[in-house]
């Protein structure tokens, strides 16, 4: 990794001479020479020439380069600004149409450029990864920064302080001429490495690429002398030197500030090596340079500072090799220019930036895990520290108390869920507790269990909640005390008799209270974003739900409330308080509950607030407004999105939302279902299969074996025609069904029609102008639906996009 990382454009330059002036070079000494070539003839090697893509796993080098193809596809489904949107000839300059001749050619040299590094003047993201794997994780590895603490980078992009060169170190003014390569080259798509073979595709397999780069993780590097078969190299790099009078070792560390070695001993504190140097050259100063580097003793190991310790002189060429490589490439240094956003998109920007709290700010593991998805877990030292030997590393986190945080097995694939899509399989499924166990922590916690079902714990989905509020709970098993804790909430949610009736009008206060605290007055209309970041609203319930359950449980609680001067309802409404003390009943500690409120809301705050985007989403908002996706707020949003086609409904709602009949309020809840239904708050959910089992999913058989995952894909269930003609409410399943159905499918479905009722009264509501009014979102693995954040920089699980806008609030 080091050679194609930092040496691939230094060291490998010495042996890319031309045949006829050996003094010359024909590479270009740009940093991505490895990757994409040195010309545009080696470029064109990789290039498939359409939609940005490189031909299948190619290299201009003996080189890897699988990130590629993942950037450009994502780039051209984000299209930031419209930036990749194919346009017609005739919008076209005509400097264009010479270059590129069609559209196509124009919008994959976009897609491509983009992707990789722009020919002309501008960074992008695939080398913008590669030079942040440089300093981000192979840098900090060789002077030992993994085991400390310090974030600390050597960054050579930033300006340093100019007391250390008052006039600024010179940058970006590298490759300025370089030789265009003549030789033919084998095409890039059949060369192989490694005794891998191609797939008919073109492909290798992944399975052998990740077993490469796990044995290269594990394998120690340390000295080990010159391989004989460079012996002929050595030869001829003397001679070469000697022919160009390259400087001496002692006139070479004096040239990078080092002091000169006075002795033979001080080159080589091995007596054999020592004597040799001095029967060979008698002076010190006449050591050439070469025998000298390899000659010299290792540096000592220092925390920080010395961690591939090789020799002084040749580590600090190398540091200096990969300041001035980065430095001299003007793609990669005028940052006002070229290294921002504006030239690789908010998203390609984003994905190459490194985070302190994940791999000491390394940033190959995205490399690793894109390129091969399925192999590394996320906590993965192999694709997190691979410049470390596993042991190594887990000694290092060892001493930071960091080793239980981390998996330290080798990356092997776990197969994604098998996709389940039918209504009837899918309640088959829900229903059957037996075959198809939830994957929850502390059924897999067992040793024998884990080996048993043959994968690892940290897959199960449901792991992460369990650690969150260390509590078993309801969703999370089987077991009869999962089914106990279930039906003990369920009466305390519903067994009041107007317990509906005060969650649906506080849903639809709330819901009118934030549209006026959240709303914008712009000239003569209203503008809102639909959605707040669940991030935040969930960070804040959990920091207050303990204390809540405290004070409700306290009877200091009432003395607070009088001495405040708050009335019942300004501080928790007589449901919501008289909910908490149910809970209570039958002894629960106040940690019990907590964790059980916490769980319960968890699962019910997602799936209102994506229900409501999802709603909202789905109806046309100029003359319709439709249906939503997570819970009442993404449910909405959906709705509004994907009932885009039913004009009428809208309308209909308007009306409805208007009126305080009861029969207006069980519509408006029919309604709401069907927002549910077409824009499913939740995808799906997982289960676990006990046994090898058949299942029938429509027309087709579906093998599933022991310990592998299925997914009960919602979306496509609330879809089947089979079921859904004139469906009775035990039809919809958007909340799951059976045992482990959502206990707040009820409240979900009251909040959502009472948010229908307060957004159906605003006047001439409607789609803010432009790509603000819709939703960007993409359907991962063919089920999961990721939305784009709103600075477009990443992809997340909620929609946070869509403003909508109205003339008056009733």
């Amino acid at each position: 990794m080091g050679t194609i990382l930092i040496h691939a454009n230094s060291y490998q330059d010495l042996f890319r001479t031309s045949d006829e002036d050996p003094s010359k070079l024909n590479n270009s000494s740009y940093l991505d020479g490895p990757l994409y070539g040195h010309n545009y003839e080696e470029q064109a090697l990789v290039r498939t020439f359409k939609d940005g893509f490189n031909k299948p796993v190619t290299f201009a080098e003996i080189r890897l380069l699988g990130f590629h193809n993942y950037v450009a596809k994502e780039l051209a489904e984000i299209n930031e600004g419209g930036r990749f949107t194919l346009i017609s000839a005739d919008r076209m300059t005509r400097e264009q149409l010479e270059k590129y001749k069609t559209p196509e050619n124009k919008l994959d040299n976009d897609l491509f450029q983009t992707a990789r590094l722009n020919e002309l003047n501008a960074s992008r993201i695939t080398c913008g990864l590669y030079v942040n794997v440089i300093f981000f994780d192979y840098v900090r590895t060789i002077l030992n920064l993994n085991r400390t603490s310090s974030y600390w980078l050597l960054d050579p992009r930033t300006n340093p302080p100019t007391v250390y060169c008052p006039h600024g170190i010179p940058e970006g003014i590298g490759n300025q001429d370089f030789v265009r390569d003549s030789r033919t080259s084998q095409e890039a798509e059949q060369r192989t490495f490694g005794g891998l073979t191609r797939q008919a595709d073109g492909t290798f397999k992944d399975a052998e690429l990740v077993k490469l780069i796990y044995e290269g993780t594990e394998d120690v590097a340390a000295a080990c002398n010159v391989p004989v078969i460079m012996r002929a190299v050595e030869i001829f790099s003397i001679q070469q030197a000697r022919s160009w009078n390259v400087a001496t070792l002692n006139e070479f560390r004096k040239f990078f500030g080092l002091k000169p070695h006075e002795h033979f001993s001080d080159i080589s504190s091995i007596r054999d090596v020592a004597q040799s140097l001095e029967t060979l050259y008698k002076d010190v100063n006449h050591v050439e340079l070469y025998p000298g580097l390899v000659a010299e003793d290792a540096k000592p190991r220092q925390y920080p500072g010395s961690g591939i310790c090789p020799g002084y002189t040749i580590s600090r060429v190398i540091l200096a090799d990969a300041v001035a490589l980065v430095r001299d490439d003007r793609f990669y240094t005028l940052l006002t220019e070229d290294y921002n956003s504006a030239t690789m998109t908010n998203w390609g920007f984003n994905q190459i930036q490194s985070n302190p709290n994940i791999a000491g700010c390394g940033v190959i593991y995205k490399l690793l895990m894109r390129a091969f998805p399925g192999y590394y877990h996320g906590n993965s030292v192999y694709a997190l520290f691979p410049f470390t030997v596993p042991d190594e590393t887990r000694v290092i986190l060892r001493k930071v108390g960091k080793e239980a945080e981390y998996d330290f097995n080798k990356p092997r694939l776990i197969p994604n869920p098998t996709l389940i899509s039918t209504w009837t399989s899918i309640v088959g499924i829900l229903e059957d507790l037996k075959r198809f166990k939830v994957p929850c922590k502390p059924f897999f916690d067992d040793d024998k269990c884990r080996q048993d079902w043959g994968f690892a714990n940290d897959l199960i989905w449901g792991k992460h909640t369990y650690e969150l509020i260390k509590h078993d709970y309801m969703l999370s098993g089987d077991e009869p005390t999962n089914t106990e804790q279930r039906n003990f909430v369920d009466n305390a949610l519903y067994s009041p008799e107007n317990a509906m009736e005060e969650v649906t009008r506080f849903c639809g206060r709330i819901t009118s209270d934030l549209l006026r605290e959240r709303s914008r007055k712009l000239r003569h209309s209203f503008s809102v974003m639909l959605l707040k970041k669940a991030q935040q609203s969930t960070e804040a319930f959990a920091k207050v739900a303990i204390h809540v359950c405290q004070l409700v449980h306290d009877e200091r609680f009432h003395a607070l409330r009088e001495f405040l001067g708050l009335r019942e309802h300004d501080v928790m409404p007589q449901y919501r308080r008289r909910l908490i003390e149910r809970l209570f009943h039958g002894g629960n500690s106040v940690d019990e509950v907590a964790s059980g409120v916490i769980a319960t809301a968890a699962a019910a705050v997602a799936t209102q607030a994506q229900a409501v985007s999802n709603v909202f989403d789905c109806t046309n908002l100029e003359d319709a407004i439709g249906w939503t996706q997570n819970g009442p707020l993404t449910a909405l949003y959906h709705a509004f999105q994907d009932l885009a086609h039913n004009l009428g409904h809208w309308s209909a709602i308007k009306e409805l939302a208007r009126s305080d009949d009861s029969t207006a309020f069980a519509k408006l809840k029919r309604y709401a279902l069907e927002g549910f239904r077409l824009a499913t708050p939740a995808p799906g959910l997982l289960r676990v299969a006990a046994d090898d089992v058949v299942i029938k999913d429509g027309l087709k058989a579906v093998n599933i074996k022991k310990g592998n995952q299925v997914f009960a894909n919602f979306e496509q269930a609330c879809v089947d025609k089979d079921r859904f003609t004139d469906p009775p409410d035990s039809s919809y399943i958007h909340q799951g069904y059976g045992p482990h159905a959502c206990l707040g499918h009820g409240i979900t479905v009251n909040c959502m029609a009472a948010q229908l009722k307060v957004f159906g009264k605003l006047e001439n509501m409607r789609r803010a102008p432009g790509g603000q009014g819709f939703m960007k979102y993409k359907i991962a693995n063919g089920a999961l639906r990721m939305y784009m954040k709103e600075d477009w920089s990443d992809w997340w699980s909620y929609p946070s996009t869509m403003k909508i806008m109205f003339d008056d609030f009733e």
